[in-house]
């Protein structure tokens, strides 16, 4: 049948779907928690989802292991990885935001590994989840862009 023979009911809600089918709408799971909490730090696990018109699903994640050290004495002691160890912070973990976070005292702090953000996919009918390494974001936005990015992109 022809865009001729059909009603222009059924052509404009052709239209309408085509349009929702290529609108980028990533499902959230783990929501920002707000504009001062951006950094990566912040975030764990599965951020947003969402399926590409041909079948591929992309996975927004948070991953990737904390280390931090603080310097007490003359050793370093792991204070965060994943959660306060020892001593801790000299301040309250949950008054922590990405200004406190960035200006931590580098002569005291020492972070020896931190998580990212990044995008995997499964192709539609495949158990195999792909990513591309070294394709990361730090913050919360950037990674938003970066999952859009991958929306974009005709390979994934």
């Amino acid at each position: 049948m022809t865009n001729k023979d059909k009603p222009k009911e059924v052509i404009n809600a052709e239209k309408m779907l085509a349009r929702i089918e290529d609108d980028f709408c990533p499902e959230i799971i783990t929501p920002k928690i707000d504009d001062s909490h951006i950094d990566s730090f912040f975030y764990d696990g599965t951020i947003a989802q969402v399926i590409k018109p041909n079948g591929i699903e992309l996975f927004l994640i948070a991953t990737g292991d904390i280390r931090i050290y603080k310097q007490v004495e003359n050793r370093q002691e792991l204070i965060f990885d994943g959660k306060e160890r020892n001593s801790g912070f000299d301040l309250d973990i949950a008054d922590l935001d990405d200004e406190a976070l960035h200006s931590l005292d580098e002569n005291k702090y020492y972070w020896d590994m931190n998580n990212w953000f990044e995008v995997t996919w499964k192709k539609k009918d495949e158990d195999y989840i792909d990513s591309a390494m070294g394709d990361v974001a730090y913050d919360y936005n950037e990674a938003i862009e970066l999952l859009k990015s991958y929306w974009e992109d005709n390979e994934h």
